[in-house]
């Protein structure tokens, strides 16, 4: 070990072999740094950063470092303050709240801010941030900034790089978002293009490529074997993403389990088919078809038979109303075209006149105290017919209740409760619904500001089961 150091003697900082070398030499333009804990990566997106100091762009090379909240700014600072003097001795730290930031002798800028929400976007509308770096990302409660500073990942100078790195450990409000966006894609170090058109990569770091943690720490492996939750043991000794992070279906939903390829499994005809819908149009609309076991019953499962209690729920199609590309957005579509392409798709999967009317969100029906428009006269007269969703005091954690019971009886050999089941042709509910988090304020519901819309949808068809029975309410 000790000759492993001797190579870094009178060096101010030199990639480790592994992800920091990785790192600093990869392409992409949008990239995840994650592992255990300690593998360097706060100093290497400081590195990313002054690699490119001194070569020519000047001002136009603009940094930020953010973190979620300003007092969790210090240590990065810190580690800016031994790192930055020893490369750039002539650069100047300004302390001051309005600047926060290193000013280098060529005129590049590294600025320090903290930030939480999209919102937070509007205080850099209009600025050129060629490089920004995202510290402790699982910690952010929405993805939402980082998404809109990208429209700042821009510069008038030509050929300089635009770049957004990001540093985590598993475990977080962010932990299934991030896992579905970078690690669930491709494998460690291998670049994929994500639907904003970016390149990304992730690239896993771990303590043992650092040879300092050995020498200067030699209790820190055996500190973090001692963290008593297993959940946070696994994510911070082994940076393992496969971890239960306490969202409100991650520890449930299992693909083995509830996700059935429909090639393979053929639900009988006679089972009564319903569409639920959840309305929207600046925000997205989901509609869902559901085939409802209407007895216990035993159905041919792959190469074996399983039984299948009453009223399980098998989720045979999907179209989600939303624009690619931009989170939480919908199609603003008209309640005609909303009408329209349902029966379109139902004319062409099952005929006309087949599919019974499910649950919808009850905002589509007239409501004469508030004077709202009946919007479901829309839908009724192309044959779209639904019926209310069940709204009431208590139903956000009722309906959050009966999603986990249905998710928790698909466990069984032998259901003795209805389930759920998602044909593997619904990407969207496969993708969303182990992402929903639970509410902080009250944590026996799920998030209603995050993108809750399909659950919404699907929720309205349980909670109106549970409580009419099978012909969801007359």
């Amino acid at each position: 070990m000790a000759e492993a150091l001797a190579n870094f003697e009178n060096v101010a900082w030199k990639p480790c072999p592994g992800g920091q070398l990785l790192a600093m030499l990869c392409p992409a333009s949008d990239i995840l740094l994650h592992g255990n804990r300690g593998g360097g990566k706060t100093e290497t997106m400081l590195a990313m950063f002054l690699r490119y100091v001194g070569k020519g762009f000047g001002s136009a090379w603009t940094g930020v470092f953010f973190r979620c909240e300003f007092k969790h700014l210090g240590d990065v600072v810190r580690k800016a303050k031994i790192m930055i003097p020893k490369i750039f001795p002539t650069a100047k730290w300004k302390a001051a709240a309005t600047e926060y930031k290193w000013v280098f002798e060529t005129g590049e800028e590294l600025l320090f801010r903290h930030a939480k929400t999209g919102a937070d976007y509007d205080a850099f509308h209009g600025w050129e941030l060629p490089f920004q770096a995202y510290d402790e990302l699982t910690k952010w409660p929405t993805i939402d900034f980082k998404n809109n500073m990208k429209s700042c990942m821009r510069s008038s100078f030509p050929g300089i790089p635009k770049l957004q790195v990001s540093g985590t450990n598993p475990s977080g409000i962010l932990h299934n978002e991030v896992k579905a966006e970078f690690i669930d894609m491709a494998p460690p170090g291998v670049p994929f293009f994500g639907d904003d058109g970016l390149m990304k990569v992730h690239i896993k770091m771990s303590f043992l490529d650092n040879p300092y943690i050995a020498v200067n720490d030699p209790e820190y492996v055996q500190r973090l074997k001692g963290i008593k939750d297993p959940y946070l043991r696994k994510a911070w000794l082994f940076g393992d993403w496969d971890i239960v992070s306490g969202g409100a279906f991650d520890d449930l939903f299992d693909r083995s389990i509830h996700v059935y390829d429909p090639g393979q499994i053929v639900l009988p005809s006679d089972w009564p088919i319903r569409r639920g819908f959840d309305w929207g149009q600046s925000a997205p609309f989901s509609f869902g078809w559901n085939r409802i076991c209407p007895a216990d019953t035993v159905i041919r499962w792959g190469e074996g038979t399983k039984h299948i209690s009453k009223g399980t729920m098998f989720r045979e199609a999907e179209f989600y109303g939303a624009k690619t590309g931009v989170k939480n957005t919908g199609l603003r579509w008209t309640n005609e075209q909303m009408a329209d392409k349902a029966l379109e798709i139902e004319t062409a999967r099952w005929g006309r006149g087949t599919v019974k009317p499910g649950a919808a969100d009850s905002a589509i029906f007239a409501d004469p105290t508030q004077k709202q428009k009946d919007m479901y006269q829309v839908y009724k007269k192309k044959g779209i017919k639904f019926v209310p969703s069940v709204k009431g005091p208590g139903s956000l954690m009722t309906g959050m209740s009966l999603f986990r019971d249905r998710l928790d009886a698909c466990m069984a050999t032998t259901m003795e409760q209805p389930g759920i089941f998602i044909s593997s042709n619904c990407r969207q509910a496969i993708k969303q619904i182990p992402l929903l988090k639970r509410d902080e304020k009250n944590i026996e519901q799920v998030d209603t500001d995050q993108e809750d819309h399909l659950y919404d949808e699907i929720r309205y068809q349980f909670q109106n089961y549970d409580q009419y029975g099978a012909s969801f309410r007359v």
